[in-house]
């Protein structure tokens, strides 16, 4: 050993070596370390977070100052029968035909109202009935009923307080009463997206499935597509334009909700051959416009079950 290590050691003389900290102290230590550690990660999240939040608003600023802004247009809509026909309280003259509306107006019927739109949209509303229109294809149903064949060129869809209908290439009926919300379907298939589920809708070969959503529960049942409840949309019937007696019989049909069919061949033959002959047909509900179609074409038809059904007299 020499001079240097002989000196240190005699500083150190009599020294022992220090007593480790308690376990329990060791440990309380180390999580208040960490908690600190943590302390300081979340500071900088929430310094970077407020970054990140003005830079946005920087950017929403700019688009909306470099942005137009451009309202929802109006739209042309065509009252094909809508006596007693009210937008956003006033009254429809009777010799109004096409009218625009805007996106946010209010309609409400005291009678049963048709409207034409779109490429093939027939729009009927129900007497009694109040609705707000989005805009082109969707419309909001406050109360009463409404009736939509999209002509399958079309979309639309309708908003209710319990839930939103959609159709896809569809005939259907939406109803709210007593908060309550109706599908029914007439053919084709609908979407219905509510806070209880999303459930689908369709019918089928004279039968149509039938939803109903209330505050609390969903239930579904199946009826005929020539049911009651279609009836009223018949007092603001479209009519029939087609000098071919095979296509009106097909289109009466399916407004009844009822499948048509000849008791043979030979008479299914003779009815493709027919036509009217100036006969008109517009405006006719499908049972009045079906005695004008039967006596000029000689042939008999009746309604059994859910058939419309066609033989030679």
């Amino acid at each position: 050993m020499n001079e240097t290590e002989d000196r240190l050691e005699a500083l150190f003389e009599g020294m022992s070596p220090r007593a480790a900290p308690p376990e329990a102290a060791r440990l309380k230590a180390l999580t208040a370390a960490r908690e600190a550690f943590e302390a300081l990660k979340r500071r900088r999240r929430r310094r970077i977070g407020a970054a990140v939040a003005l830079a946005a608003s920087a950017v929403c600023a700019w688009l909306l100052t470099t942005t137009e802004i451009l309202p929802a247009k109006p739209f042309a809509v065509e009252l094909a029968d809508a006596q007693g026909l009210k937008v956003n309280g006033v009254g429809i003259p009777d010799d109004v035909r096409l009218l625009e509306v805007a996106p946010g107006s209010r309609l409400e019927t005291v009678q049963p109202v048709r409207l034409a739109f779109g490429r093939a949209t027939d729009l009927r509303i129900n007497g009694q009935s109040s609705l707000v229109w989005l805009d082109a294809d969707h419309l909001q149903l406050i109360e009463g009923a409404v009736y939509v064949d999209t002509g399958g060129k079309d979309d639309m869809t309708v908003v209710t307080s319990r839930g939103t209908v959609t159709d896809i290439g569809t005939r259907f009926l939406v109803s709210m009463e007593d908060g309550a919300l109706e599908v029914a379907m007439r053919s084709g298939r609908t979407l219905v997206d509510s806070s209880l589920g999303k459930f689908e809708a369709s019918a089928t070969q004279g039968r149509g499935d039938v939803l109903r959503l209330s505050d609390r529960r969903v239930t579904s049942a199946v009826e005929r597509t020539s049911d009651d409840r279609w009836q009223w949309i018949h007092s603001v019937a479209r009519g029939y334009e087609s000098d071919r007696v095979a296509v009106v019989l097909e289109e009466i049909a399916a407004d009844l909700g009822l499948l048509l069919t000849y008791v043979d061949d030979g008479t299914r033959a003779w009815v493709m051959n027919q036509q009217l002959k100036g006969e008109s047909l517009t405006g006719l509900e499908p049972r009045k416009a079906l005695g004008v179609v039967s006596a000029a074409a000689d042939i008999s038809v009746t309604e059994a079950g859910e058939t419309l059904n066609v033989a030679l007299r």
